[in-house]
């Protein structure tokens, strides 16, 4: 029995070796979504993005709602190019603009994040809400990073995840 189970472990040692090998290359490594060259860096002139966000959540069944702070956070990833946003809207659950948070264009530098705050707790929107944000450039550039992150806490228990922008419709600079 002794002899059987060192045979077997010689016998899967070169492949447990093999796949170790294969799983830390850098074919594998690599993200699916996230390209590691530079040319292979999603670029745009303009977008309108779609994030969806979850100022309350449902538990027990439906019974009892959590309301969660949103963050949504905007960040120009373009280390050479300004980006300038164009307007940044707040839907309900059901497609009704709540509010529309730019007054007026806001230009990001080059690394520079903006942070919006939704803390209105007379209609935070409900589950399924989300923002859709318009940016330009004067060129392609490297399309920002739109996130938003909901967070929570009760007692000692907390609760945070965060959801990703996705582009809906393109908006060429002329």
């Amino acid at each position: 029995m002794k002899t059987n189970i060192i045979t077997t472990a010689t016998a899967i040692a070169p492949l447990l070796i093999s796949l170790c090998l294969l799983a830390c290359s850098p074919a594998m490594a690599q993200k699916p979504g996230r390209p590691d060259t530079p040319s292979a860096v999603p670029t745009s002139s303009g977008q309108l993005v779609y994030v969806p966000v979850y100022p309350s959540i449902y538990y027990l069944g439906q019974k009892k709602s959590l309301e969660l702070t949103v963050t949504l956070s905007i960040h120009n990833i373009s280390p050479d190019s300004n980006i300038t946003l164009e307007s940044v809207k707040y839907f309900n659950k059901k497609g009704k603009l709540i509010k529309s948070i730019l007054a007026s264009p806001k230009v990001l530098t080059p690394f520079e994040t903006t942070s919006f705050v939704v803390t209105d707790k007379k209609d935070p929107g409900g589950v399924g809400a989300n923002f859709l944000v318009s940016w330009k450039a004067d060129h392609k550039v490297n399309r920002p990073v739109i996130q938003a992150i909901m967070i929570a806490t009760t007692g000692s228990q907390g609760i945070s995840f965060l959801t990703d922008g996705v582009p809906v419709r393109s908006l060429q600079t002329p």
